[in-house]
């Protein structure tokens, strides 16, 4: 295949371009969440930032669309868990949850949306 061709694939949204697309979006989603653990290391640990790179990936083979709702969906669902168990006095402000439950919840729901 000529370097044209494969140009013409990635253009017209081909295998090429989706997994161009998935590498991106997974660098992209895993930058988001390396920044947000340098700035609280207590509050996001290290397999958030590695799981976000293979949802990232996942998702943005399906699209742009998809991976931006998965990723926005994780945090709605955390709040929103959060939230009912704050009110249900299950726990505290000063209580921590796992953050990759509601990663993969998340980006399943956005494929089953989109």
């Amino acid at each position: 295949m000529t370097p044209l061709a494969l140009n013409r694939i990635a253009v017209t949204g081909g295998t090429i371009g989706a997994l161009g697309r998935a590498v991106l979006g997974g660098l992209m989603l895993a930058f988001v969440y390396r920044v947000l653990q340098f700035v609280n290391p207590a509050g996001m640990g290290y397999g958030d930032v590695k799981l976000s790179g293979v949802i990232g990936m996942a998702l943005a083979w399906l699209g742009w669309p998809v991976l931006l709702l998965g990723a926005a969906l994780a945090f709605i669902l955390s709040a929103v868990v959060s939230l009912v168990l704050l009110l249900l006095r299950k726990v505290t402000l000063k209580s921590s949850l796992p953050f990759e439950p509601f990663m993969v919840l998340g980006a399943f729901t956005a494929v089953l949306l989109i």
